[in-house]
């Protein structure tokens, strides 16, 4: 029986033609066609928590994508050398926050995030984008480790996941932590 391609929907026929393009490659072709795979997978599974976590660390529209662009670089030239320590998740979060955290480092300067073209990007009520503008000003006053931590805790990680991704003890993680609320209680 002969099937149409059209019946298939077009993720077959692009699984397909991967396939049958890795048949015939070189070797070496043939990982690099593994890696684009691999990171076009990343991609389509972490991008939102990847916006996410250089959201936090954005100043400007403009700052956010090239966090953004910064942190997919770094996850495409660390893909080769990942050796599953961790999970995918736990290894996309920590070399986004990485890069966050050194762009933060690189700033050399400690400004008040000017939100106000960040906040468009949000879709949603007046009242949440105030809420959330008000909490992203309190959690920038804190240390970038600290700002991660929260983040992190945000974003419901354990604290076993967090001392992971930050490179620190678990009690170091909890420890940093309640004194980050303790902080951002006092400021209101």
């Amino acid at each position: 029986m002969i099937l149409s391609i059209s019946t298939y929907n077009g993720s077959f026929l692009n699984r397909l033609l991967e396939s049958m393009a890795m048949l015939f490659a070189k070797p070496a072709e043939r990982s690099e066609v593994e890696l684009q795979r691999r990171f076009n997978e990343i991609v389509t599974q972490y991008d939102s928590m990847i916006l996410k976590i250089c959201f936090g660390y954005a100043r400007y529209r403009d700052e956010l994508d090239d966090l953004h662009q910064d942190a997919l670089i770094n996850i495409w030239q660390g893909l080769e050398r990942f050796r599953g320590d961790s999970s995918i998740k736990t290894w996309v979060y920590r070399i986004t926050l990485n890069t966050c955290v050194s762009t933060v480092r690189r700033r050399r300067e400690v400004a008040q995030s000017d939100l106000v073209e960040l906040y468009s990007v949000i879709d949603d009520s007046e009242e949440r984008r105030q809420m959330i503008s008000e909490m992203h000003d309190m959690i920038s006053c804190l240390s970038p480790v600290d700002k991660a931590i929260v983040l992190m805790w945000l974003d419901e990680f354990d604290y076993e996941e967090i001392a992971r991704i930050v490179g620190m003890p678990r009690n170091t993680v909890a420890t940093r932590l309640r004194r980050a609320k303790d902080k951002l209680v006092n400021m209101k």
